[in-house]
């Protein structure tokens, strides 16, 4: 499904990356660990098109990514969510899980109400809070366990 091979980049004349070949298996769950500054943001900069300095090859199912803007590889389903409380703040909750899952519904053939479905499912305590204002959230609310407590 993701074949990447040698990517390298970094953030202006600093390079970050070095020669990064991989390859995901669709159905596969993977986990990127590491140290502050090994190189794991910039990695998935450079996978989503977000980092402009790079190089090598990205394929996903087969088709080049490299040289495409970042809003079509998100078309392709590859896409970085960022960490932190990088919300839209004057919507809801609701309006910012649906910015999230439009393209992905329709990229894997679920519809947006069985995207949500599923977010709900893993955190109840966001389908509680579905109108309420994203900004308003207290800073533990974005970091509730799928089972709902703290």
């Amino acid at each position: 499904m993701l074949d990447v091979h040698a990517l390298s980049g970094g953030w202006g004349m600093t390079p970050v990356i070095h020669g990064v070949d991989l390859q995901l298996h669709r159905g596969e769950t993977v986990a990127l660990l590491g140290p502050n500054g090994a190189g794991k943001s910039t990695l998935l900069a450079a996978l989503t098109g977000t980092l402009p300095e790079r190089s090598g090859k990205v394929l996903m199912d087969g088709e080049y990514l490299l040289a495409m803007p970042s809003h079509r590889i998100v078309a392709h389903g590859l896409a970085l969510v960022p960490e932190g409380r990088h919300v839209f703040t004057p919507l809801s909750v609701i309006d910012n899980l649906m910015l999230g899952s439009i393209r992905l519904a329709d990229r894997n053939r679920h519809t947006v109400a069985e995207r949500l479905e599923s977010v709900f499912k893993l955190f109840p305590r966001l389908a509680e809070r579905r109108d309420q204002l994203a900004g308003t959230l207290s800073g533990g609310s974005s970091r509730w366990s799928p089972s709902g407590g703290r």
